[in-house]
């Protein structure tokens, strides 16, 4: 038993060693390991440095106002398309695509505003060959509210099993309870 296990062992050293060089880029070599479907993941596809933003889908970052404000993150990540729920100026208008929205802190009606923000990301991730950025203040909760529903729209998912699902990338993404009672509503 000992030997079947040591070589088990050997076997799966070598072959995750060898072969994540071929992984795909977006994929670390614990996500490959684990299946990104598995549920078992709790790390982003892609994230920034300090953790300031993550990858829940292909494409759709979610993170905070210091994830917009590094240029060369934004950059090396493939984002094309920047969303601001905060009504902040953007800081690079020649660099990305932005669409600028103001949504109040406490919670405030956000249905008007999800379905150019829905389309907007869809847009961004359209083909693959580019990202969107929603962000926030932190990252977590009106910036969490958008990315939910577009996780609710993309994966047919509930409100809460879509906060669920993009909390398994960004473990702090909290919503205020008025945004999420909009997106239980399902008015998507």
């Amino acid at each position: 038993m000992a030997v079947w296990t040591v070589t088990l062992a050997l076997l799966s050293a070598l072959f995750f060693s060898t072969t994540s060089a071929f992984l795909p880029a977006p994929f670390t070599l614990q996500a490959a390991r684990l299946g990104r479907s598995s549920g078992l993941c709790a790390m982003s596809l892609r994230s920034f440095p300090g953790d300031e933003a993550n990858e829940v889908l292909p494409g759709l970052f979610i993170g905070s106002k210091a994830a917009a404000e590094d240029k060369a993150a934004l950059q090396s990540n493939g984002i094309t398309h920047v969303l601001t729920t905060t009504g902040m100026a953007p800081p690079f208008p020649d660099d990305f695509e932005y669409l600028v929205i103001n949504l109040a802190d406490g919670g405030c009606a956000i249905t008007d505003d999800l379905p150019g923000c829905l389309e907007f990301v869809s847009k961004a991730r359209e083909g693959g060959s580019g990202g969107v950025l929603v962000h926030c203040g932190g990252g977590s909760g009106r910036s969490g509210a958008v990315t939910i529903a577009a996780v609710m729209k993309e994966k047919g998912l509930s409100a809460d099993d879509a906060l669920s699902f993009v909390q398994r990338y960004r473990s702090k993404v909290s919503p205020p309870e008025p945004f999420m009672e909009q997106l239980r509503a399902g008015n998507l």
